[in-house]
């Protein structure tokens, strides 16, 4: 199971599921509302982005990660009245299964992702 948040807000939770050397990944594109005073044509819609991926690596020492975490949130940016480009937060971390149960990586801006293995 794998839980992404920015603060308190849950962005995405689901299960992941990989196996060998292989790639479990996410990713969801979604219109965000504006403003209503926000006069933007269709093509200049805002929109939010998560993507989520564990890759699983093999490597000839032991002593590497075994999993490579990514993460990338970017949501619209904030201010004026009709807010204009984006503001991104990421996490890109190895990690090794070395006998825990949960994972916890931290971000900036609150940004945490969680693995709990089943």
């Amino acid at each position: 199971m794998v839980r992404m948040m920015l603060g308190k807000q849950i962005l995405w939770n689901g299960p992941l599921n990989i196996g060998g050397n292989g790639v479990a990944r996410i990713s969801v594109n979604e219109p965000v509302d504006r403003p209503d005073d926000c006069n933007a044509s269709p093509e200049n819609r805002a929109y939010r982005q998560i993507e989520l991926s564990i890759n699983s690596q093999t490597y000839r020492s032991g002593n590497m990660p075994e999993y490579r975490l990514s993460a990338r949130y970017v949501r619209p940016g904030e201010g004026a009245d009709c807010p204009m480009g984006t503001r991104t937060i990421a996490i890109d971390q190895g990690f090794s299964l070395d006998g825990r149960k949960s994972f916890l990586f931290e971000g900036d801006g609150g940004m945490q992702v969680q693995i709990i293995l089943q």
